[in-house]
């Protein structure tokens, strides 16, 4: 049902805009009352204003639907699903081919994967989140990086209890499954965006202190 009425709503599509192109801001928006942004996120939010980028913070309980403004959007815990209203801005933000990063969480923690799984779909972008998990305390891994671009500087990755990711082009792997994986929308789905899965919140929210990690946050803004 979804999928359908966001087909009504995408009748006048954006025209395709290269990456970085028209928005020079990105947006974390968390729409779970597990975020505590204000506890939380500090790293994420410090690092963004140390390179000089704005950041929107919204932790309202609905998404904005009009992302234009955005180069970047970090699609964090929601405790709800999307309505075809946001699911459509989300569209039209791949369309212009931006990056969204969708964060979700060790499914004991939250169930949000579940949510994000159903945008996902919407969008015809073919990874998944997964129920199966991974369940350490902070650990870092310099191992597991597979040498994709979009892991490009970093030389070890921290993370903490995460889902896994199933499809996707790996680019933070564990040895029972994918930390951090890209994807593009499949052939329904806006062409042009890119869409980056992590499979855990203290990985890029400063839960495990990681300098590296919060470079890499910056870099998905700026490469």
């Amino acid at each position: 049902m979804l999928s359908i009425l966001l087909t009504m709503m995408l009748s006048a599509q954006a025209e395709p805009v290269p990456y970085g192109t028209r928005a020079d801001k990105v947006l974390l928006w968390c729409g779970s009352r597990m975020c505590a942004v204000g506890e939380r996120w500090v790293e994420f939010q410090e690092a963004h204003a140390n390179a000089g980028i704005e950041l929107d913070v919204v932790t309202t309980a609905r998404l904005p639907t009009d992302l234009s403004r955005y180069r970047t959007v970090w699609l964090g815990l929601a405790d709800f699903s999307f309505d075809a209203a946001e699911v459509a801005g989300l569209y039209d933000f791949l369309l212009r081919g931006r990056r969204l990063v969708m964060v979700s969480e060790y499914h004991n923690y939250s169930r949000s994967y579940r949510k994000h799984n159903e945008v996902l779909a919407a969008l015809h972008v073919p990874a998944r989140f997964q129920s199966r998990t991974v369940d350490p305390s902070c650990e870092t891994t310099s191992d597991e990086l597979t040498g994709h671009r979009l892991g490009s500087g970093l030389t070890d990755f921290d993370y903490a209890a995460s889902t896994l990711i199933v499809g996707g082009e790996p680019i933070v792997e564990h040895s029972q499954g994918v930390l951090v994986a890209f994807d593009r929308p499949g052939k329904k789905g806006p062409p042009n965006g890119e869409v980056v899965l992590v499979g855990d919140a203290s990985a890029v929210n400063g839960d495990c202190e990681s300098i590296d990690n919060m470079d890499w946050v910056v870099r998905l803004a700026t490469d």
